[in-house]
């Protein structure tokens, strides 16, 4: 396990692809991303924009993306859950197999709600569809 930095490089997302390529596996936050950026779309109770960045890997790899969290259970213990993969090829676009994760990202929610770390301004104040 190592880390790719995520700088000002525009080329860091080379050796991620690079490394789905190759098989291996990469781990995305997929709700950490500023409201100027992304699918913007209807997401609960308002307006949000998700990264199209895990789609468009995995249209460009090939690899499946497997949602996974770690939620508290019933007796409060932390535990891991994975989704069932999501495979790039049943998608024709990014915009498609986001929304699909967005449907999942959703229903953990509101099964965990106050267990949901956001640190930045996540709810859009537009009515714009998409940026």
């Amino acid at each position: 396990l190592d880390e790719i930095v995520i700088d000002a490089s525009p080329f860091f997302s080379l050796e991620v692809l690079r490394r789905l390529r190759a098989g291996g596996t990469i781990l995305i936050a997929g709700d950490q991303l500023t409201p100027e950026v992304g699918l913007e779309c209807e997401f609960l109770h308002g307006r949000a924009s998700f990264s199209l960045w895990a789609a468009r890997l995995a249209l460009a790899s090939g690899a499946p993306v497997v949602p996974t969290f770690y939620v508290r259970g019933p007796d409060s213990v932390p535990r891991v859950e994975m989704c069932p993969a999501i495979h790039p090829n049943d998608f024709s676009n990014p915009e498609e197999l986001t929304a699909a994760l967005i449907k999942i990202y959703a229903r953990y929610l509101r099964a965990h709600a106050g267990e949901w770390l956001m640190v930045h301004r996540f709810w859009n104040e537009s009515g714009s569809s998409q940026r």
